[in-house]
């Protein structure tokens, strides 16, 4: 059994666009996403209510399984679409994901951790009907999916940095960054305007739409539609203000929450 760094499976995974631990987010397990600045003062009630579960949505379930598809946008407008199929246990954590990405190329991981200790099995390219296992050498608090510096509260949220989840990354797959979406409610620096939109159901669940607009240069709108059971994001989608151009969509397409 061979013992590797996660970083070397980079190209392999295609992890998903808004960080993660191969991608530099959980490089110091903190980032500044935002201008420095202090909290924004949230008096939504309903926005409140919406934020403050997606900071603790990861405790409101311990199973989730569906199928994702999240579609890149280039500067021409061109779509690349990547397809998941996920099984997800928190407690023993494991994880099942196929990802098909826009060429049909499909690829197929198992992931498990206990004890501090992780292993990613992987389709063997020479032998598609077999499984290569590899342990994989996580940074600590990934491992050990330490939480204890995520805020569970608005008044605890610090603007100057966001505490993504653990495994917002270190499962592979585009979809982890909602499925622990805990980085949507931090970072409410005075240059972000966040809003409730308004209830609204999707894939048969009930959810709050929130909206936001980053920067002043290059300002930026991101839609959420977060389960309003979970806290899960069930669909998300962003453009640039200036030209209206389509950067990322994301939605849930099939979804089972125990």
């Amino acid at each position: 059994m061979k013992t590797i760094r996660m970083w070397a499976f980079i190209p392999l995974l295609l992890l998903g666009m808004f960080g993660g631990i191969w991608t530099g987010k959980h490089k110091d397990s903190r980032i500044s996403p935002l201008p420095f600045g202090p909290p924004q003062p949230v008096e939504d009630l309903r926005l409140e209510r919406t934020l403050t579960l997606l900071l603790n949505s990861h405790t409101k379930w311990n199973h989730v399984r569906g199928r994702s598809l999240m579609i890149l946008y280039d500067e021409g407008g061109h779509a690349y679409p990547f397809e998941n199929t996920f099984d997800v246990v928190q407690e023993p954590l494991k994880a099942q994901v196929t990802q098909w990405d826009g060429y049909h190329q499909r690829q197929q991981f198992e992931f498990h951790l206990a004890n501090g200790e992780a292993w990613l099995k992987t389709v063997d390219p020479n032998a598609p009907t077999q499984m290569v296992t590899q342990k994989v050498r996580l940074p600590a608090f990934v491992a050990n999916v330490d939480t204890s510096q995520i805020p569970t509260t608005l008044r605890a949220e610090n603007a100057l940095f966001v505490y993504p989840h653990p495994l917002d990354g270190g499962i592979p797959g585009y979809f982890t960054s909602f499925l622990f979406p805990t980085w949507v409610a931090q970072g409410l620096t005075p240059d972000r305007e966040i809003r409730f939109v308004r209830e609204d159901e999707f894939l048969g669940r009930q959810v709050s739409v929130v909206e936001d607009q980053i920067g002043k240069e290059y300002p930026t709108k991101r839609e959420f539609w977060v389960d309003n059971a979970t806290g899960i994001v069930l669909k998300f989608s962003e453009w640039d203000v200036r030209t209206h151009q389509m950067l990322r969509q994301f939605e849930m397409q099939e979804i089972e929450i125990r």
